[in-house]
């Protein structure tokens, strides 16, 4: 698979994920379930933001290793 789809794939997941944080931000947190449940959306939000990012770096040609990487000048 490309370098190009894999950055579109990304950010359609990440489109995604932003929506499903969103509509359970919404829900009022009466429940432990519905503010586990929107602990973990977040969580997994997160993740997909550095993911896509790594991948729309490494589009560009710079290869971060983690997410406290930072390019030297």
């Amino acid at each position: 698979m490309s370098s190009k789809r894999k950055l579109t794939d990304s950010l359609k997941n990440l489109r995604k994920a932003t929506d499903k944080l969103e509509r359970a931000l919404k829900i009022p947190v009466d429940r432990e379930l519905v503010m586990e449940g929107t602990v973990q959306r977040y969580e997994i939000t997160v993740e997909l933001v550095w993911k896509t990012l790594q991948r729309a770096l490494q589009y560009e040609g710079v290869y971060p290793k983690t997410p406290r990487w930072k390019r030297r000048t």
